[in-house]
Parts: C-alpha cells; sequence; structure tokens
C-alpha cells in the first residue's frame, strides 16, 4: 500500500525523527497539527539547551511560550552565561517557582554563573543531576541538596577539600582539578560514592599519599587523568583500597606506567574488573621495543594494547584498543610499535594532532567519526606541509568535520583545499597573525569566499584586530552568529562595536576581549538588556547578545 501523506507514517518513524530535532525546533513544526502529534511530542522527555545557536528572541520565546506548555515533558535544562551571557538570571527571572514549574526537572547545568545566579542554583532542591562550571563561586553550599547523586564540578583551580561539605547521597562525582592527597577525605565526606572522575590529577608534595583506614568497597567506576608528577606507585597504592572497580580508566604521563609485569599483578587483584582504558605517554632517550613486546602476552589478549613511537621527539604513546575515548591527542606522524586494528578510533569525535617529522614507516590510520580537529605546531622542528592535505585526506572523512581548529601557518594554496574539502565546516578558530597568512592580509577571494559562505562561529584565539583591516574583516564575516576577538584599546571598542552589531544581521554572540595597554575599563562592571541585547562588561570582557 502507498503511502499517500505524512500523516500514514508511523509513530516510530516519527519518533525517530524527533530524535534529530532539538526541542525548539520539534515543537516549532509540529505543535498544534492535530492531536496525535500534541501526544506524541507531550509523551517526550525533553531536554533542553538554552545556550547553543540560540538568539536572545528565541530564548524570550522558550521562557514565555514553549516551556510552561511543556513544562512536564522538561527532564533537564541546560543554560550558559558564555554563549549565552545573562542567560541564567534571565531564566530565573522567568521562572522563579522552579519546582512548582518544573516538578519533573531532574537533571540541570550552568555555566559560569555569577554569584546571583548561584544563589538560586543551591535553592533547588528537587534535582538529582547538577554541573557547573564556574570560575569564582564556592561549591560547598550545592551539597546541602538531599536528593544530589551526580555533580560535575568545572573549575580552573584545584578543589580544594576544605570548599566541599558532606552529602550521604552523592553516588557520582566528577571534578576538574583534585590532590590526591586528599583522597580518603573525599570518600569520608560521600560515603556512598560510586563513580569518581579526575580530570586532573595533581600531588601536593607538602602531604603524604591519602592514609586510608579501609579499603572502599562501594567504588565501581575509576577515571584518573594524571599530571606528570603523578607516579606509578602512587597509583598501584590507590588501586589497593578500591577492590571491587568495574571500570577503570587512567591517563598518565611516565615510562614507569609501561611496566607490563607489575599492570599484571595489579589488574589481577581486581577480579571484578570488566572495563579497561589506557592512555600512556613517555619520552625514552634510547629507542626499547621491549616497553612493547612485555604487552603482547597471554595475559594481554583480554586487554588489547597499541603502543605508537614518535622518532622526532621520542615518545612513546600506549593505549587500549578499541579506543573508547571521545578525544585522541596524537602525531601526524607515527610507527606503530603494536599496531592499532581497522575501527579502532569510531568512538574518536575530536583529534587533536601535532605537527611533525615524516616517517619512514608510518602508522595507518582512519579517524572516520571525528567531528573537531585541532592541529598545532611542533616547536622543536621545522617542516614541509605540502604533503599535510594529503596525509589528512587519508587519516579522516572530511564530510564528517564541523568544528576546526589551526594553529599553523599553512600556505594559503594548502589551506584553500583544506576548507573547500570539509562541506559541513561551521566553526574556525586560529590566531589573528596565521589567518593572515592563510587569507593573505584577507586579500585571497577564494579563501575569503569559502570562508564568508561556510562559517557561524569564528574565534581568534591570540592577537588583536588591526584598524586597517576592520572594514574587509566585517565584510568577510558579516554572516556569522557567534564571533569572538581581540581589540587592543577602549577607543577601538567604541569604534567598532555598534558598527558590527548593526552590519551582522545573523549575530548571536559577540565577545570582546582587550588585550592592550589601556586600563580605563578596567574598574567597568556592568550588565543588562537595552534593546533586546543583554550584555555584560566585566574589566577587560565584553559580551553580547542579542
Amino acid at each position: 500500500m502507498l503511502l499517500s501523506k505524512l500523516e500514514d507514517l508511523a509513530n516510530e518513524t516519527f519518533l525517530d525523527v524527533f530524535d534529530y530535532l532539538r526541542p525548539f525546533d520539534l515543537i516549532r513544526a509540529f505543535n498544534q497539527l492535530n492531536e496525535r502529534f500534541e501526544i506524541l511530542i507531550i509523551q517526550r522527555r525533553f531536554h533542553v539547551n538554552l545556550s547553543t545557536n540560540i538568539s536572545f528572541y528565541d530564548f524570550n520565546e522558550y521562557c514565555s511560550i514553549i516551556l510552561p506548555n511543556y513544562r512536564l515533558s522538561i527532564h533537564s535544562i541546560y543554560l550558559s552565561n558564555v554563549e549565552t551571557c545573562g542567560a541564567i538570571s534571565l531564566f530565573f527571572r522567568n521562572f522563579p517557582r522552579l519546582e512548582s514549574i518544573f516538578p519533573n526537572l531532574r537533571t540541570m547545568s550552568f555555566i559560569d554563573p555569577n554569584e546571583n545566579d548561584f544563589n538560586h542554583i543551591v535553592a533547588i532542591k528537587q534535582l538529582n543531576t547538577i554541573y557547573v562550571k564556574y570560575n569564582k563561586i564556592q561549591p560547598a553550599l550545592l551539597f546541602s541538596n538531599p536528593n544530589l547523586q551526580t555533580c560535575i564540578l568545572s573549575h580552573d583551580d584545584i578543589l580544594l577539600i576544605q570548599k566541599l561539605r558532606p552529602n550521604s547521597s552523592l553516588k557520582r562525582f566528577v571534578l576538574d582539578s583534585f590532590q590526591i592527597n586528599d583522597l580518603n577525605i573525599l570518600f569520608y565526606l560521600y560515603p556512598s560514592l560510586e563513580h569518581l572522575t579526575i580530570h586532573r590529577l595533581v600531588v601536593n608534595f607538602q602531604g603524604f599519599l591519602p592514609p586510608f583506614t579501609e579499603p572502599i568497597r562501594r567504588l565501581h567506576t575509576l577515571k584518573l587523568n594524571c599530571l606528570y608528577t603523578v607516579r606509578f606507585d602512587y597509583i598501584a597504592y590507590l588501586l589497593s583500597f578500591f577492590p571491587n572497580l568495574f571500570r577503570f580508566t587512567l591517563i598518565a604521563i611516565g615510562i614507569d606506567f609501561f611496566n607490563a609485569e607489575r599492570w599484571i599483578q595489579i589488574l589481577t587483584s581486581l577480579e571484578q574488573l570488566q572495563y579497561l582504558v589506557f592512555d600512556f605517554k613517555a619520552v625514552s632517550e634510547t629507542f626499547d621495543d621491549e616497553f612493547a613486546s612485555a604487552f603482547l602476552t597471554a595475559y594481554w589478549n583480554r586487554w588489547r594494547i597499541a603502543v605508537d613511537y614518535s622518532e622526532d621527539n621520542r615518545k612513546y604513546h600506549l593505549f587500549t584498543i578499541p579506543y573508547h575515548r571521545s578525544s585522541f591527542i596524537s602525531t601526524i606522524h607515527s610507527s606503530s610499535i603494536i599496531e592499532a586494528t581497522n575501527h579502532t578510533f569510531d568512538s574518536t569525535t575530536h583529534l587533536y594532532l601535532k605537527l611533525n617529522m615524516p616517517m619512514q614507516v608510518c602508522a595507518k590510520r582512519k579517524y572516520s567519526n571525528v567531528s573537531a580537529l585541532q592541529i598545532y605546531q611542533n616547536t622543536v622542528v621545522t617542516l614541509d606541509y605540502s604533503n599535510l592535505f594529503m596525509r589528512l585526506n587519508s587519516m579522516l572523512d572530511f564530510s564528517q568535520l564541523v568544528h576546526f581548529e589551526l594553529f599553523i601557518s599553512l600556505p594559503s594554496s594548502t589551506f584553500l583545499t583544506l576548507v573547500k574539502s570539509i562541506p559541513c565546516l561551521r566553526c574556525f578558530k586560529t590566531d589573528y597573525d596565521i589567518l593572515m597568512i592563510l587569507t593573505d592580509n584577507l586579500q585571497d577571494e577564494n579563501i575569503c569566499f569559502e570562508l564568508q559562505k561556510k562559517l557561524d562561529k569564528f574565534v581568534i584565539r591570540q592577537g588583536a584586530l588591526q584598524m586597517t583591516d576592520k572594514d574587509r574583516f566585517l565584510q568577510i564575516f558579516s554572516n556569522l552568529k557567534y564571533l569572538q576577538l581581540n581589540l587592543s584599546t577602549v577607543f577601538e571598542l567604541r569604534l567598532l562595536l555598534c558598527t558590527f552589531l548593526k552590519a551582522m544581521h545573523n549575530l548571536h554572540t559577540l565577545h570582546i576581549w582587550l588585550i592592550g595597554t589601556d586600563a580605563s575599563i578596567d574598574t567597568l562592571q556592568w550588565q543588562g538588556v537595552i534593546n533586546n541585547i543583554s550584555y555584560e562588561i566585566v574589566k577587560r570582557h565584553i559580551q553580547i547578545w542579542k
């Protein structure tokens, strides 16, 4: 039987389609078409992101119309003051009684909240999962929530144990930076902890290793990313107190971690272990393939290992395969002492490649699902970029790439070929000096056309926009939705701000950093909404969201 209209499709087909749509787009497209679609929408569990690719107008429509009408379907909300400056305050202003409006809301994420925002956050007691990325606030009050089960804290500095408070219900804890010396106190504060992730494990040389008094039997998952000061002995000591680990991930630096026999002893003692991820790097003055061959014994048939070696920086890289982390850091050229099999990197979506010297025997790698790529310079050697495109083309599926960061000065011809080969490129990040080289001082028409046609988001990491380039720069990047750049003085800011806002009709977010010597703006701290534009000025950083 032939289908004659859209409504003839099965509900399962529509539900599959709905999975690819943001709640905002889904409701706009299918709301009030008929009762069937309305029921399908209401029955969904909405996970609402109010920070990515959303205008100030759309945000207000979400808060005034969509969220109240579908309040029972809202299960998680993501808010940010970065791409949408002031959004967290605006959200709480619209929904002062959050718990009664969204009774099924259980997960919230907050990026860069201010102190007033944080006072609202800690008052929400219905959440069982919370993610906070912060700079200045003190996180202790978050743990007063008796329902809290998952807490993810993202922060630049080391989180000192004194800034935490007890919570008996917390089961999953993710930290950016923490001292290994205080781990015993961490488990005392959170006795129900089953999953622990630390993205930067550091050593406090003033103290000793944590004096555990008994094994921590509730811990099932442990993920540690160690700084170079963390030695293998420290990790071996820790693991002796976690006998019931089911999942273990370790990222570390140092040749001592390449001790296969000692790892066999440790892993054999973890009788419950079913999931293992290793990612070790080490520099050795002499090449020694015994580092790798020790991982080819029968025991390692269970945990398969690959080992790479880079000649120019004498670096070994050992990792378990298939590689189960979303991000992978490597050099463009490396030899495989133990080869990685096909589909090893199917889980990798973010790839960081350092340029290095070509090698006679080079590993053949395929990263089929990478959507974000960063290429950065090897400061040790001077390189020839003539074969770079061919190498990247053999490694990547360019049709998957959306986000590209480039911190090397490619020849314009190579860069043009590369950009033309990435049909879905939307975000580009580089330095101002590199941009000038890539585009021949913004005069290469073909490259500028490709950037103008494709980009939604452009970020200048280092270097300030020059006033002599401002008109051409604005002409090329007038279609952007997100722009981050640097200026030298307040005078330049006053000269350009209104011009950019008027000319860039698609712009949602503008970030400007003042990196010159002009100090007159250091005392300013303003925020508010004018003419449907949210703004924030804090010292040398200006954010606009419209």
